[in-house]
């Protein structure tokens, strides 16, 4: 069983994103990671070919050339190959979906696994898309996968309301996965000087034919404004709630 994986390059959460007058975002300070949630989808695919015990797991990512390093932690988690589309423009979902898209169909994978949205735009579109591109069944926000008796895969996940759906699918398919369907594996030291030689295929965008959705093009960026200074109000209980009402009403939030 051949399982797919598409994963992208975020900023760490804990970074503090800075503003360059030439391109917009500095990039020189910020730490890059594996998004959380396509970590959670390599970890699910080592799974189902650990318990399936044949098969290969492949990552696939769209990006610059700093992308090998994620690559390489992918494959340190215990992923076959890897490969990487370079290119160093920003797309949008459709775009990125559409240009996986032309890889994905030599690769004739069973299963294809994203997470559920990459935690710095949150579009939480391109896996969709990827499986509308693919004319694949698809099933988002995943947060049990497993396989029946009778040969389909059983997908759960939360709805809005509290209650727990189950859909079933047959492969190919194509899922994105939720948090809490699994605990990903750190890498471990025989895995990292394994991955150190493990293939890892560089492709480059201009090398394949155009796709039809155009490339974003962002005409400026702005950090938000800083949150305003909280105001204390003292006294007793009595006299903060007299004082907090006649601030809003002199705010007019209130009559």
């Amino acid at each position: 069983m051949n399982i797919l994986v598409c994963v992208k390059q975020v900023p760490d959460t804990g970074t503090r994103i800075q503003l360059s007058k030439e391109d917009g975002i500095d990039e020189s300070g910020i730490e890059w990671i594996i998004n959380p949630y396509d970590e959670f989808a390599i970890e699910e695919a080592l799974r189902i070919k650990e318990r399936k015990q044949k098969g290969e797991v492949i990552v696939l990512s769209m990006g610059p050339a700093r992308m090998e390093k994620t690559l390489r932690r992918a494959l340190a988690m215990g992923a076959d190959r890897a490969c990487l589309i370079e290119t160093d423009k920003k797309a949008d979902p459709l775009f990125v979906a559409q240009t996986l898209a032309q890889v994905i169909t030599k690769e004739k994978a069973d299963l294809i696994i994203t997470g559920k949205a990459g935690i710095d735009e949150n579009h939480s579109a391109t896996g969709a898309m990827l499986a509308e591109t693919l004319s694949l069944p698809h099933v988002g926000f995943v947060k049990a996968f497993t396989e029946s008796e009778e040969g389909k895969w059983i997908c759960e996940r939360q709805m809005e309301t509290g209650i727990t759906e189950e859909i079933a699918l047959r492969l190919p398919a194509l899922i994105t996965v939720e948090k809490g369907i699994n605990e990903p594996r750190y890498p471990s030291l025989p895995g990292i000087m394994k991955a150190k030689k493990k293939e890892l295929k560089k492709i480059s965008l201009s090398s394949l034919p155009p796709s039809p959705s155009d490339i974003i093009h962002f005409h400026s960026y702005r950090l938000p404004a800083p949150p305003p200074t909280p105001q204390i109000i003292s006294g007793s209980a009595e006299e903060q709630a007299k004082k907090l009402v006649q601030m809003l009403r002199e705010k007019e939030k209130v009559l």
